[in-house]
């Protein structure tokens, strides 16, 4: 059963990877470019093409964190806009959680392997926390 699962993410998985590629190489590109202006302008630049960085890596995690087998890649990435409208504080925690991870990875490259496993439990965690909100808890007012 696990194998059929890598082979079914694998499946859409490589556009899906293939278009944060391009997308991150282009921000990354603006990153560079907004490094080597000195002007006010280029501090902007920088600060929007980090954000690009940090947006595409966060609805990247939010759609693996919704795949399913049965479902697919383009269920995952096409549910992402309802999800951030139910849910937006998701959004902020998953960010940290990429934060976290780029700051682990950066101090020790080593560490993004339990830093991977911090935002695998933090793409579980974060959904759970809005469901057990909405249900009171046995015993509790």
């Amino acid at each position: 059963a696990f194998w059929r699962d890598v082979r079914a993410a694998l499946a859409g998985g490589v556009g899906v990877g293939a278009g944060a590629v391009v997308v991150a190489a282009l921000a990354l590109f603006a990153l560079g470019l907004a490094g080597s202006d000195p002007s006010p302008v280029g501090r902007v630049m920088l600060a929007v093409a980090a954000l690009a960085l940090l947006a595409l890596a966060t609805c990247v995690a939010l759609a693996a964190g919704a795949w399913e087998p049965r479902t697919g890649w383009r269920a995952a990435v096409g549910g992402l806009r309802d999800r951030l409208d139910a849910d937006p504080v998701a959004a902020l925690y998953t960010a940290g959680a990429v934060l976290a991870l780029a700051l682990l990875t950066w101090q020790l490259p080593p560490l993004a392997v339990p830093g991977l496993g911090l935002l695998a439990l933090a793409l579980v965690a974060v959904p759970e926390r809005r469901r057990r909100g909405a249900e009171p808890v046995e015993g509790e007012r």
